[in-house]
């Protein structure tokens, strides 16, 4: 049986639980930077973007690296 957690509890070493107006996007770096320059240019001047390492869901011993997007109200 999976025993699944809230997203806050599993990520929060990457995330401020003091901000609650926020929306959150977590993808793989890879990913991220699979985007047109300029798509990511808008995506940057309104939100900030951070690359952050996250524990492989597949593997907790292996960290991987991505980008958070955050967008604040």
């Amino acid at each position: 049986m999976w025993d699944i957690q809230h997203p806050n509890k599993v990520f929060d070493y990457i995330i401020d639980k003091n901000i609650k107006s926020v929306v959150r996007l977590l993808l793989k770096k890879e990913k991220y930077y699979t985007f047109e320059k300029n798509i990511r240019n808008k995506l940057e001047s309104k939100c900030s973007v951070r690359e952050v390492k996250i524990c492989n869901p597949n593997n907790p011993a292996c960290l991987m690296d991505c980008c958070l997007l955050e967008l604040f109200f």
